[in-house]
């Protein structure tokens, strides 16, 4: 147990790559509303875990990346989802595995969906704003 928020150990999982990701990237893929995000990274950036930085390819955005100690409790995170689902598909029939993975398929639709209508909604704003 690494003392981490569900919402935490889904951030470390997202950034387990070779890649810094962009804010907007963690977004779209986690569902988590922006200031819930920001507060995650906030929390996360505290412990030495991520970093900041300006997107090289846009500076208009800033991307998260982990830290050589974040990188490592990623690692264990990784492996932890990795036995809860090697766990379940052993517990469950084939036709229940492609059942929960429909379902899963969807909500990540659903939860994908929802974000882009939220940053569509902000963007709406944003222009009404800028007039």
């Amino acid at each position: 147990d690494a003392g981490l928020t569900h919402a935490e150990a889904h951030v470390l999982r997202v950034l387990n790559g070779p890649d810094a990701v962009a804010i907007g990237t963690l977004h779209r893929k986690l569902g988590l509303r922006r200031s819930t995000l920001t507060n995650v990274v906030d929390r996360l950036e505290s412990r030495e875990l991520v970093g900041r930085q300006l997107n090289p390819a846009d500076r208009r955005s800033i991307v998260v990346k982990l830290t050589p100690r974040g990188r490592r409790l990623a690692r264990k995170v990784g492996d932890a989802f990795e036995h809860l689902e090697t766990a379940l598909h052993a517990e469950l029939a084939d036709s229940a595995r492609a059942g929960f993975a429909k379902t899963l398929d969807a909500l990540e639709r659903l939860i994908t969906h929802s974000a882009n209508e939220n940053q569509d909604a902000h963007t709406k704003r944003a222009s009404r704003m800028d007039r």
